[in-house]
């Protein structure tokens, strides 16, 4: 493999230096709550106008709990520029989104007999204030430090959805099935179901 220098950017001066200091914010875990620190590396000393240095051994820095997000805000901002919400509303116009019971079961071939029901969870990192359903609860995805909602649905065997609801995110699995088993008595009327 071969490298060669595409730019070269300059140095960082002094100002600059400091600039970036000032604005560098670390996670403290213990503590649960973030501040400001200048981080420098140990080979170097702490300048005196730094406040609240702290010296990092680099070759024991790891990346932990990584968090991919290039590939969603790619499709939201291909979703904004294609203006789709403008090419969808013209095509779906207010009252043709839903499709009765009886012709999605004609057109799908479905069978109500057997159902399947699941319930996941989803998490948010950030304060989520104008969203009451989310609270912290039993965390399947491990991130019981971040507020979540819990998704439950009901499918065909074939994989169709039949029902969902999202729930506060501290409900508990085994309180939900009696009332999806009423909504979909309601909806698809009783039958021998499973």
């Amino acid at each position: 493999m071969a490298q060669r220098t595409v730019l070269y950017l300059g140095e960082v001066n002094d100002q600059e230096a400091a600039a970036w200091r000032k604005s560098l914010e670390v996670f403290d875990e213990d503590r649960q709550s973030s501040l400001t620190l200048s981080l420098f590396p140990e080979d170097r000393e702490i300048p005196q106008d730094a406040v609240d240095g702290l010296q990092v051994k680099l070759s024991g820095l790891e990346l932990r709990r990584t968090r991919v997000f290039g590939n969603c805000w790619l499709a939201c901002e291909l979703w904004r520029q294609l203006d789709l919400d403008g090419f969808w509303q013209q095509r779906l116009p207010e009252g043709r989104e839903a499709v009765s019971c009886q012709k999605w079961a004609d057109l799908f071939h479905a069978d109500f007999e057997v159902l399947l029901y699941d319930l996941t969870s989803t998490y948010f990192e950030g304060e989520m204030e104008e969203k009451p359903k989310a609270k912290r609860g039993y965390s399947r995805d491990g991130r019981p430090d971040c507020l979540q909602v819990v998704i439950a649905l009901v499918i065909t065997p074939d994989g169709f959805p039949l029902a969902y609801e999202v729930m506060d995110g501290n409900t508990s699995d085994r309180t939900t099935l009696r009332g999806f088993l009423d909504q979909i008595e309601n909806t698809y009327g009783q039958a021998k179901r499973m």
